[in-house]
């Protein structure tokens, strides 16, 4: 029968890892957060690069409603309607759409504003 090897790293490899901890451990406590948020950074960026999706803010017209649409709608309506957004019911603050400005809304608006 024949003798299987282990893998084993090499005998240098045990150094190296223990240099590299030697010159971390003197890193300034800024250094160190520095490096871990570009080690973040770069971990994300790669995610988002990578993975698949039809929009990076979504898209109504492909059914999917995001966070982001939430947003923004907030943001844009702050102005007007101030803190009443969250003390008030919608349905209290706005008028329903008419059946015919229902209409002239696109597509993808339509099936949100019809509920």
């Amino acid at each position: 029968m024949a003798e299987q090897k282990k893998l084993c790293p090499p005998a240098h490899l045990g150094s190296e890892i223990s240099r590299l901890r030697r010159e971390i451990g003197r890193l300034s406590p800024g250094r160190k957060a520095l490096i871990v948020t570009l080690i973040s950074l770069s971990v994300w960026l790669t995610w988002s690069a990578v993975r698949r999706v039809g929009h990076p803010w979504a898209d109504l017209s492909n059914g999917v409603y995001t966070d982001h649409f939430s947003h923004m709608n907030t943001a844009r309506v702050f102005p007007r309607v101030g803190r009443d957004l969250w003390r008030k019911p919608i349905a209290e603050q706005f008028r329903t759409l008419t059946d015919e400005e229902m209409k002239l809304l696109p597509d993808d608006l339509q099936v949100g504003a019809s509920s």
